[in-house]
């Protein structure tokens, strides 16, 4: 037995690029019934806001985590001439390892991890263009504000705001009903916010919030390096934190939200409330206002905050996470150039030096 010609393909030839945007979705439907009744309907749904939202800037990978017989059929299905690629594991991963090993995978310098249980925002990709342009340290941004976390992974924000530039103040910016939607998403009441408004990092007219929800997020590519390593080999609550936004703040990567929701959460039902929601929510659109202070709002933000509140926070952040000093990665703001068709363009971003905080 022996080989006869050459093989065609090592001849070389031009294989596609790859895209700026990399959009990873879990998705774990054990059955078609009970608590997951409406999952398929719900990741459709989802499915069809990334048509309606994305271009060809963004590639999706959908991860099948082991669905159930009667549903992986029709999830293929679904997807079939959708998204770039469908990943199928044979056991449950859970999230995070799942997530994890698809990370490893990418190659495009953004990365955006959603549950299957989510709609996208008209203007999503140029607002996470924007924040990522605009704060060249933030490696992890979530896409729906969560300003009753306004401490989680904050700590290289709180830590290295001052040394960078860039100002804490306190504005009220989350419109309501956003948080309205959200809360009914999970069934609960909707968290009230101070009058004085929320905590945000602001520089140069552009603001991000403190605080992180990772149910929705992106995250660059150069970030992934600083997750952990070994698997996860867990679904329990709170694994998602161990494992994404608390090591990346650890890393001095900045974690923060953008100010204006930018995807909306579904839950596990869809009823025509419900779809009247999400037909009100995608009418709308985000990209005009989403990455900075409105200008309205800038006078509101103008108290920054005191030397002695900068001591504390910076104090509390330094016991809260157990390390004196914390490693701010930082990286060029060249990164996001305008083309001449106005879309933003984000290169390989990367840690272009090392500085300890004071």
């Amino acid at each position: 037995m022996s080989r006869r010609g050459s093989n065609p393909s090592k001849q070389g030839q031009r294989l596609p690029a790859f895209g700026q945007v990399r959009l990873i979705i879990p998705v774990y439907l054990p059955s078609s019934d009970g608590y997951y009744a409406d999952g398929l309907r719900v990741f459709e749904t989802m499915v069809d806001s990334i048509e309606a939202t994305a271009d060809d800037r963004v590639l999706v990978t959908v991860i099948d985590n082991a669905c159930g017989p009667e549903v992986r059929e029709s999830l293929e299905h679904l997807v079939e001439g959708r998204v770039d690629r469908l990943v199928r594991n044979r056991s449950n991963r859970g999230k995070v390892d799942a997530v994890l090993a698809e990370l490893n995978a990418t190659f495009e310098p953004v990365i955006v991890v959603a549950d299957a249980d989510v709609v996208f925002r008209p203007g999503w990709v140029d607002a996470v263009h924007e924040g990522f342009g605009a704060f060249p340290e933030c490696g992890l941004l979530s896409l729906h504000p969560a300003p009753d976390l306004r401490w989680h992974a904050s700590s290289s924000i709180l830590v290295g705001a001052r040394s960078r530039k860039a100002h804490l103040v306190q504005a009220p910016v989350v419109e309501p009903g956003d948080l309205e939607r959200f809360a009914m998403s999970v069934g609960r009441v909707a968290t009230v916010q101070p009058a004085e408004g929320q905590l945000l990092v602001e520089r140069d007219g552009h603001a991000l919030m403190l605080g992180f929800a990772h149910f929705a997020f992106a995250l660059r590519r150069a970030a992934v390096a600083d997750l952990p390593s070994e698997p996860c080999r867990s679904t329990e609550d709170g694994v998602d934190a161990r494992y994404f936004e608390l090591p990346a703040d650890q890393a001095g990567w900045w974690c923060a939200t953008v100010l204006w929701a930018l995807v909306h959460h579904i839950g596990n039902t869809l009823d025509q409330d419900e779809e009247a929601r999400i037909a009100s929510f995608a009418a709308s659109v985000a990209a005009d206002h989403a990455p900075g202070l409105p200008a309205a709002r800038r006078a509101a933000a103008s108290r920054r905050s005191p030397e002695i509140v900068h001591r504390l926070v910076t104090k509390a952040a330094r016991w809260a996470y157990g390390h004196r000093r914390t490693t701010l990665r930082l990286a060029p703001v060249r990164d996001v150039a305008r083309t001449p068709s106005s879309a933003t363009r984000i290169s390989e971003i990367g840690p272009q030096s090392t500085h300890p905080t004071p």
